[in-house]
């Protein structure tokens, strides 16, 4: 039972992974997690314990209010307070995947940066910490947003 209590203490990662036709697959986001060193499970056996947060947004359609439809989103944002100090990280594969619009991605930026945690990206592998400089992040945010419209559009036209 030590083992894996002190697994859990030492584990300072979390990972933000959102299911939607603009991101890559929850699976691939969820293999980069782990790899990263996200642990899947905290406490083996008791639950689903862990610092993966998925959220399935496939089937959603146009909205402007994100955060309401990333529940366990919300629930990492409560539990970051439970942290373990100024070194945490929360993972996300891409800018892209931090948020949906630049508006959304600087809220949960500053969401992330308000429990002092750092955001790392894995696509960049980057990581940021409060009063970075994020003109780069944002300018590539906005290269992948156009380029998944482009490729959401592509999809929807006839041959």
């Amino acid at each position: 039972m030590k083992r894996v209590v002190k697994e859990a203490v030492e584990s300072r990662k979390r990972a933000s992974v959102t299911a939607h036709r603009y991101l890559p697959s929850k699976e691939g986001q969820v293999e980069a997690a782990r790899a990263w060193g996200v642990p899947v499970d905290r406490f083996p056996g008791v639950g689903d314990i862990s610092p993966l947060y998925v959220d399935d947004v496939r089937k959603l359609g146009r909205t402007t209010n994100w955060p309401a439809k990333l529940p366990m989103r919300a629930v990492m944002f409560r539990e970051l307070a439970l942290g373990l100090g100024p070194d945490d990280q929360v993972f996300f594969y891409s800018p892209l995947c931090v948020g949906f619009s630049e508006k959304h991605a600087r809220d949960v930026i500053e969401a992330v940066w308000d429990k002092d945690h750092m955001i790392y990206v894995h696509t960049l592998e980057a990581l940021y910490r409060k009063g970075d400089d994020l003109a780069g992040f944002f300018d590539l945010h906005g290269k992948e947003l156009k380029a998944a419209q482009m490729r959401d559009y592509r999809s929807k036209k006839p041959k």
